[in-house]
C-alpha cells in the first residue's frame, strides 16, 4: 500500500514536469509589422536579395547570379565556376518607408516603384554589402562577376554608392573595377574605404585595394 501511494505521488509530478516543459518558453518575440513576397515585378527568382535603408526610402535590391544571356537561345557553354551565355542581372525597386511602418498583417506589394535594371556582361558569383553602420558612408554594396574574353577570364567588382541629386533626391550610382589579374576571385568584401578580396590559388590570405577619396564623385558610370 505505501509503495503504490508512492508510484501515484511520482507519477502526479511526473505529468506536472511533462506539462511544464510542453509550454512556450516566455521569452520576448519581435513584434510582426509587415510581411511581403517577391514583388511581382521581378520577372526573375532572386538569388540574394539586399535591404537598404537611405533617407526616406527603403530599397529592395534583387539578384540574380546566372540568366541566360539575350540572344543565345538557351546556350550555355561550361559547367564550373565560369560560364558562356549566361549574365548578372541586379534590380532595384523602393518603396518609401513610413508604408512599412504601418501595423498591419499584409500589404499589397505592387507599391514598390522601380528604380533601375541593370545587366552585367558575365555571371555574378558574390554580393558585399559595406561592413558598417555608419550613415555618412555612401558606399552600399559591391557586386562580383566574371567575364570571358579571348580565352581570358578577367574579374570586376562593381561598386554601388548613393548620391543625392539637387540635395534632396536619392540615387544608387556605381562605378566597375577590374581586379589584378586573371586569377579566379572567390572572395569580396566592401569596407568603409577599401575592397579586400581573395583569390584561388593564391600564396597571400587577401588583398587590400584602397578607394580613393573621389571614388563617389562624377562622373558615373
Amino acid at each position: 500500500m505505501q509503495w503504490r501511494t508512492l508510484t501515484l505521488l511520482l507519477s502526479g509530478l511526473a505529468v506536472i514536469y511533462i506539462a511544464i516543459l510542453s509550454q512556450d518558453t516566455p521569452y520576448l518575440h519581435p513584434k510582426r509589422v509587415y510581411t511581403s513576397n517577391y514583388p511581382p515585378i521581378f520577372p526573375f527568382k532572386p538569388d540574394k536579395l539586399v535591404l537598404t535603408t537611405v533617407g526616406a526610402y527603403v530599397y529592395l535590391t534583387a539578384f540574380k547570379y546566372e540568366a541566360s544571356a539575350l540572344g543565345n537561345r538557351g546556350s550555355v557553354v561550361g559547367t564550373g565556376r565560369l560560364k558562356l551565355g549566361v549574365n548578372g542581372i541586379i534590380k532595384q525597386v523602393k518603396k518609401p518607408l513610413f508604408n512599412l511602418l504601418t501595423e498591419r498583417d499584409l500589404l499589397e506589394t505592387d507599391g514598390w516603384t522601380p528604380c533601375f535594371e541593370h545587366a552585367l556582361t558575365g555571371p555574378v558569383s558574390k554580393v558585399s554589402i559595406r561592413n558598417s553602420h555608419d550613415r555618412d558612408i555612401q558606399t552600399q554594396f559591391a557586386v562580383l562577376y566574371h567575364q570571358i574574353e579571348d580565352d581570358n577570364s578577367y574579374h570586376f567588382a562593381r561598386v554601388y554608392y548613393t548620391t543625392a541629386e539637387d540635395g534632396k533626391q536619392v540615387a544608387f550610382e556605381y562605378k566597375d573595377i577590374q581586379l589584378p589579374g586573371t586569377t579566379w576571385v572567390d572572395e569580396i568584401s566592401l569596407e568603409n574605404s577599401s575592397l579586400l578580396y581573395s583569390r584561388d590559388p593564391d600564396q597571400y590570405e587577401f588583398h587590400i585595394m584602397g578607394l580613393p577619396s573621389t571614388f563617389i564623385q562624377p562622373p558615373h558610370a
